[in-house]
């Protein structure tokens, strides 16, 4: 419709403009969004509708129980509200973050069945909003004809601090048709501690062509928006620290460091996070 239209323009403006992650206008942290991405943030950010669109009483008893939740066949995942993803200074929500995974020039991919990428959020003690995970991904085109026309088929599963597994689109098991899934924990469920977001290759069926895929991730966090894919990087900033943290305790227990010493370190580093260089 020429309203979606016009939202997801300017979800792609909102994105190349910088404004993600911190709300404000900073040209360096710009970028240009798969396409997929601009829909994730759409679908992530949309409310539910509860309206009845029949009058009669089969409408109400059959359709109101669906209407209750998002995915359904009437209404999708809701009406787009662009306020709940699109921060900008001055529509900051508390601790409410959201977090964007699906840039152009380092797009998430899987190459092979049976790959998997996992991402961590830690929820504070008291939500007020729903944590919700949405995935998308851009479908290759099936042969023609085919019985079933998904070809290349990607699972959400979002895992709770005490170890509840949460499948997508109220479904209860892994979805198997659809190129959209999200997970929705309602407050009144929701723990304090780590949550672990979870995409997995199912089944990779284009031989040699990489699929890629976009997440959003929102909620409340304790720990602040950082860069652009930070939850990829943070695993080699955890063991180059750990290597730095270990070689720096050697060296005090020892009485002191030489310049040798010195090159050690900065070869750990490099070694442990190649990003790291020597004028890093």
């Amino acid at each position: 419709t020429p309203p979606a239209a016009g939202a997801a323009a300017l979800v792609r403006q909102w994105l190349q403009d910088g404004f993600y992650p911190t709300g404000a206008a900073v040209e360096a942290n710009g970028f240009s969004p798969m396409a997929s991405l601009v829909r994730a943030m759409m679908i992530n950010g949309a409310d539910l509708m509860l309206g009845i669109f029949g009058e009669t009483d089969y409408d109400k008893e059959f359709f109101a129980g669906q209407l209750q939740e998002p995915a359904n066949m009437l209404s999708g995942f809701g009406r787009i509200h662009l306020t709940n993803v699109l921060k900008v200074d001055g529509n900051q929500d508390g601790l409410h973050q959201v977090r964007l995974f699906g840039d152009m020039a380092d797009m998430p991919s899987f190459a092979a069945t049976g790959e998997t990428v996992e991402y961590t959020e830690r929820v504070v003690r008291l939500p007020t909003t729903a944590f919700k995970a949405t995935l998308v991904w851009n479908d290759y085109p099936a042969a023609i004809p085919s019985a079933k026309l998904l070809v290349n088929d990607l699972d959400l599963t979002v895992t709770s601090p005490s170890g509840t597994v949460y499948y997508p689109n109220n479904l209860g098991r892994a979805d198997r048709l659809n190129t959209v899934e999200q997970v929705e924990i309602p407050v009144g469920e929701l723990e304090w501690g780590e949550y672990k977001v979870t995409v997995k290759a199912h089944k990779i069926n284009m031989d040699d062509v990489a699929q890629p895929f976009s997440l959003v991730i929102s909620g409340e966090f304790e720990d602040p928006p950082g860069g652009f894919n930070a939850a990829i990087a943070v695993p080699g900033m955890i063991v180059c620290f750990l290597v730095v943290g270990l070689i720096l305790y050697r060296l005090f227990a020892s009485g002191g460091a030489s310049a040798s010493d010195e090159e050690e370190v900065q070869s750990q580093v490099s070694a442990s996070n190649p990003k790291f260089d020597a004028e890093g």
